[in-house]
């Protein structure tokens, strides 16, 4: 069985958009698995909602996954 590679709360770039600071950065919020494709809904900067494909995304920075620093 394939395990998630981001999990809830890292900061992700889609690899084919050229990221600014202000645009092309996200948080993912969910993850699903359909048959053996992984997607992962994530908040962007311009704050709408996407379905990104596994292979899609950079992983910026883990996050905290609820825990505190």
């Amino acid at each position: 069985m394939k395990k998630f590679r981001f999990r809830i709360g890292d900061l992700v770039r889609e690899k084919q958009y050229t990221a600014t600071e202000e645009s092309g950065y996200g948080v993912v919020t969910m993850s699903l698995k359909v048959g053996k494709m992984i997607k992962y809904r994530c908040i962007w900067s311009d704050e709408k909602e996407y379905w990104i494909k596994e292979n899609n995304l950079y992983l910026i920075a883990r996050g905290q996954s609820g825990h505190t620093s």
